[in-house]
């Protein structure tokens, strides 16, 4: 398993960390609920869950299946291979793990999604605020020089 980690991350450093968080978020709740021994599957499910994404690009196949069969071949039990190849909803879940997984993966892909958008929304403020004041400057400036012009032509014209 931990050789297949390693893998995923020397190939794939941003679906590793994704990895490790849906993990992170999955024991947070197994350490409510679970055994220690089905909270370390459910750990394993998590940090595999996307395992299939080392390879997809050399193997036909989504990386949810592609995946499962890697791990199947390292004799992962069967509650980590429905984890792993059931995390997009591709095939039906058998196994409390496989939902924690999905949810926990979901959790983190809104949140970050509303992130983004919560940094583009901020950048847009900023944005037109500084329109804003470059419009305010570009008026000030023309009123003042205009006011200036004015008072020139009033002094000019007194005796």
């Amino acid at each position: 398993m931990t050789a297949l980690i390693a893998a995923l991350a020397y190939r794939d450093t941003v679906t590793a960390e994704h990895s490790r968080r849906v993990a992170d978020l999955c024991m947070a709740v197994a350490g409510q609920c679970m055994s220690i021994s089905e909270a370390y599957l459910l750990e394993i499910a998590a940090l595999l869950h996307d395992i299939g994404k080392a390879v997809d690009h050399e193997v036909e196949g989504g990386h949810p299946a592609i995946g499962a069969d890697i791990c199947k071949r390292f004799n992962e039990p069967e509650e980590v291979l429905n984890a792993i190849a059931g995390h997009h909803g591709d095939i039906e879940p058998t196994s409390a793990y496989t939902l924690l997984v999905m949810a926990a993966g979901a959790t983190l892909l809104f949140f970050a999604m509303h992130l983004k958008a919560m940094r583009n929304e901020i950048l847009r403020r900023r944005v037109k605020s500084l329109r804003m004041a470059q419009v305010e400057r570009t008026r000030t400036s023309s009123s003042s020089s205009q006011t200036g012009a004015t008072d020139t032509i009033s002094s000019e014209q007194q005796p």
